[in-house]
């Protein structure tokens, strides 16, 4: 009985440490849209804080990466958004940006 304890209390652990480390994955750096949309798009990471930049007005935030979805909070607003990452670039809802 206390082995399986021991297993049970092992394995919530290990569930736990990497839950938080894929949790925990963070963006850095300014990625553009460029001319793969109609507005200049921009999304600039920094630790847990972002700011998006459309058509040249400003909306700051902060976010974090739930598995293949980005979490946007700006003030008491909250978006989920599709998101992947390839190299030099980033998806959100589809639309690819660069890093700058």
């Amino acid at each position: 009985m206390k082995q399986a304890a021991k297993v049970a209390a092992f394995v919530l652990c290990a569930v736990l440490f990497t839950s938080t480390l894929f949790g925990c994955s963070k963006l850095s750096g300014t990625y553009s849209s460029g001319t793969n949309t109609t507005v200049a798009t921009e999304y600039s990471f920094e630790g847990d804080r972002v700011i998006i930049s459309v058509a040249g007005i400003e909306t700051k935030g902060t976010y974090e990466l739930d598995g293949d979805e980005l979490v946007i909070t700006v003030g008491s607003i909250v978006s989920t958004h599709s998101f992947e990452q390839d190299g030099d670039s980033i998806i959100i809802d589809g639309v690819e940006l660069t890093k700058k």
